[in-house]
C-alpha cells in the first residue's frame, strides 16, 4: 500500500529512500494543492542540505 504524501515526504527529510510506487505517487500530486507545497518545501531543503546552501547560476547571453 502506497502511503500518504506526507509520511513519503517526512521519511525523506529523515534520509530513508523512498521506493519507486511511494515516487510515483508523489508524481500525481495535484498542481496547486497543498501536497504540491509541502514537495516543494522538501524538494527545497533536501537540496540545500545536499548542497550546503550554496547554488550556481548559468547564464548565457545571445547578441546578433
Amino acid at each position: 500500500m502506497v502511503e500518504n504524501v506526507r509520511e513519503i515526504l517526512q521519511r525523506s527529510l529523515a534520509g530513508d529512500e523512498i521506493s519507486r510506487s511511494e515516487c510515483l505517487r508523489l508524481m500525481e500530486i495535484e498542481n496547486y494543492s497543498s501536497e504540491m507545497y509541502e514537495l516543494s518545501f522538501v524538494a527545497d531543503r533536501l537540496t540545500r542540505r545536499m548542497f550546503d546552501g550554496v547554488g550556481e547560476v548559468h547564464a548565457q547571453v545571445g547578441v546578433d
